[in-house]
């Protein structure tokens, strides 16, 4: 089995990208005039902010995998 590999740089620029975005979106909810309009633009930072922990653990685990090594019973 061929071991599956992650381009860090494409998932570091991913997570920034969604900075980006909940950032822009935050400005949206800072700025909304009614209360509708600002649950909306805060569920849509929520959902961001969700997508972008969910990058940050996919990056986390290939990173555990690819630099910590595995523990032998002997040490």
């Amino acid at each position: 089995m061929k071991k599956v590999e992650l381009n860090y740089y494409d998932g570091f620029i991913s997570m920034s990208q969604c900075a980006i975005d909940i950032s822009k979106t935050f400005r949206k909810l800072v700025e909304a005039y009614t209360y509708d309009e600002s649950r909306e633009q805060e569920k849509k930072v929520h959902e961001k902010e969700h997508e972008a922990d969910k990058k940050q653990h996919e990056i986390l685990n290939y990173l555990i995998k690819d630099f910590v090594p595995p523990i032998e019973r002997e040490d």
